[in-house]
């Protein structure tokens, strides 16, 4: 497993391309999950567990103060 972090902006749409170029399929759809009533984050995974992709409401943050998203490939 291999986890990566990218800019908030554009990798969700990065994410899909990826998912296209290696023909995986998205088996969990882009939804919210929720911590309590709020929303916490939004989700989305691809192929058998392979390729996911993760969003923080409070999104993380890299000593540069730049927000990220969480992106999981499993091989």
């Amino acid at each position: 497993m291999q986890k990566s972090h990218l800019p908030i902006t554009g990798s969700r749409t990065l994410v899909n391309g990826l998912a296209k170029e290696l023909g995986l399929k998205t088996t969990v759809p882009y939804r919210a999950r929720f911590e309590g009533k709020q929303v916490g984050r939004w989700t989305q995974v691809y192929g058998d567990n392979q390729l996911s992709f993760c969003q923080h409401k409070r999104s993380f943050t890299h000593s540069s103060g730049n927000a990220t998203s969480k992106i999981i490939f499993t091989v």
